[in-house]
Order: structure tokens, then sequence, then C-alpha cells
């Protein structure tokens, strides 16, 4: 009986310590979702902004990132920007879309820092960035996305995603 209180009472004390130190590693101001392997070789990749805002009627109110190889579902996605569609050779590109899904104020972003090719796949470094406590945000309800295009390939795309907290100063 006191053994399995004894167990009981560590067991609650070890969640309440995992508790603490998750809360600690949250309270930096970059969480990495995923990383690349660093062991193998990497070159950049080229790749050309589309359009990349928040306040555009491109609306996804859920998070997502699409691969899109053709031109029936790029016109498909793109149906409502106020802006024309740009022009895409997709016998030898792609367009990568990602979209933020529902942001509370128009101070959260998405955007793309890098593209990285390796001998099996090709990597995409996605950043989410948040304000930060001490910033003032407009009210209003956003769908933060971005479009790029790049050169068509037959390697696996693997997306890295990360969150970025912009602080501000007052």
């Amino acid at each position: 009986m006191i053994r399995t209180q004894i167990h009981i009472k560590l067991t609650f004390l070890l969640i309440i310590l995992l508790s603490i130190s998750h809360c600690a590693s949250m309270s930096h101001t970059t969480m990495a979702f995923s990383s690349p392997s660093t062991q193998e070789i990497k070159t950049q990749l080229d790749f050309w902004l589309l359009n990349s805002d928040h306040t555009s009627k491109i609306i996804k109110k859920e998070k997502g990132i699409y691969i899109i190889e053709n031109q029936r579902d790029f016109s498909s996605i793109w149906n409502n920007a106020t802006r024309q569609i740009p022009y895409v050779d997709f016998d030898n590109e792609i367009v990568i879309a990602i979209f933020r899904g529902t942001c509370p104020t128009l101070s959260y972003y998405v955007y793309v820092e890098k593209i990285e090719s390796t001998e099996r796949s090709v990597l995409v470094y996605v950043k989410y960035q948040n304000p930060g406590r001490n910033c003032i945000q407009r009210q209003a309800i956003s769908y933060p996305n971005t479009f790029i295009k790049m050169q068509k390939t037959d390697k696996y795309i693997d997306f890295f995603e990360e969150v970025v907290i912009r602080d501000c100063i007052r």
C-alpha cells in the first residue's frame, strides 16, 4: 500500500516536471517542428515569389501546403485573388502554395526561407512568423499565404516548418 502511494506520488511529480520543462521549451523565440539531416550534401535551389500576403481574397481557413503541378489546379486555388494569376510554365515549373490558416490579427505571416536539394529530396524551409507580446496588432482576421514557383523535380519534396516570434520594442 505504501509502495503504491509512493509510486503514484513519483508519477505525479514526474508529470509536473515534464509539464514545466515543456512550457519552458515553448518560451524560446523559435520552435522547430522538424529538422533535416545535417549529414547530406545540400545545394541551394532558386525559387520565385508569386504572392505573399494575408489580406488578399485567397482564403484557406485551414493550414496546408499544396504542390501544384498544372494550370487547372493553380487557377482553382488562385480564383479569388485580387491580382491576375501569374504565368507559370508547368512543363518545367511547379508552384508551392502555403496557407497558414485563420489568424486572429494581421500580425501573422508565412514565408519560404530557402530551398535546398539533396541526393534524394528537395527541402523547403517554411517560416511562420508570430507577433511578440509587445507588438501592437491590428485586430482583423487574416489568412496568411505564400505562393512560390520553382523548377520541376522528380525528387521527394519535404517541408521543414519553424515558428519565429517577432519581438516588438516599446
